[in-house]
């Protein structure tokens, strides 16, 4: 899996040339995230700080490649309705990151269509004092992996001002589930993203960018490798974020 990433990226990246332009936002933000049941141990919600670093560029007339970092770290937990603190050895995190290689599907005279194809990598974490095992700390983690589908959308509402829409999707996606010392690989699932963002050009190269961003997961119902019979899983999270743009 970490081959063909690699494989991906430095496709991507050959794809650029010396002239393309390049548009990065750096933005920070407050979310949430929810489980209803996280394999098996109860429901889990958090209040999350938001990093989000994302970019695209043209590396031809008809062609978009687009890229997105994201993680979160929780704020304040909630374990199965019960608020808990976060200590210094508590962890609860989510984040993605992905790439897509996007054609021009339609031009208008405001508004620009693109689709394709990417990658995407997805983690998540929950480590707990009050999720026990035998006495000590559960250590639960999630990571997933798989080829997705992209719509990006780019509206010119008016001179500076620029509205961006995105819609991922990967409806069979690979898990592997995390618990302790024992872990479940090849797990079937899905997983979706979407982000908004408003961007307006402040100066010549810089700008700033308020948006919206969220998404879930679902991994079906599997057993886990010592017998126990995991339930569903289905985690959604959203955030609104807030920060710069550069144009080089």
């Amino acid at each position: 899996m970490k081959k063909l990433t690699v494989c991906f990226l430095i496709l991507l990246l050959t794809a650029v040339p010396a002239a393309a332009q390049f548009h990065a936002h750096v933005q920070l933000g407050l979310g949430s995230t929810a489980y209803d049941d996280f394999f098996g141990t109860g429901q889990v919600k958090s209040s999350d700080w938001l990093t989000v670093v994302s970019g695209t560029f043209v590396p031809a007339d008809d062609l978009l490649v687009a890229v997105t970092h994201s993680g979160a770290r929780a704020r304040t937990l909630t374990l199965a309705g019960t608020d808990h603190d976060l200590g210094s050895s508590d962890t609860a995190t989510r984040g993605f990151t992905q790439g897509a290689l996007l054609v021009n599907a339609f031009q208008g005279s405001d508004v620009t269509v693109y689709g394709g194809l990417g990658y995407q990598l997805t983690r998540a974490k929950v480590s707990h004092s009050a999720i026990q095992n035998g006495g000590a700390t559960l250590q639960q983690s999630l990571n997933g992996y798989g080829f997705m589908g992209q719509v990006l959308v780019d509206i010119d509402v008016m001179e500076d001002v620029l509205v961006q829409a995105s819609v991922t999707g990967t409806p069979w996606y690979t898990y592997k589930y995390t618990r302790g010392n024992s872990s479940e690989d090849g797990l079937r699932g899905s997983a979706y993203t979407y982000q908004v963002g408003v961007s307006y050009e402040v100066t010549d190269g810089i700008g700033i960018r308020a948006g919206y961003m969220g998404g879930n997961v679902r991994i079906p119902p599997f057993e886990f490798h010592n017998g126990e019979d995991i339930p569903v899983t289905r985690g959604r999270y959203s955030s609104i974020t807030g920060g710069v743009t550069l144009t080089f």
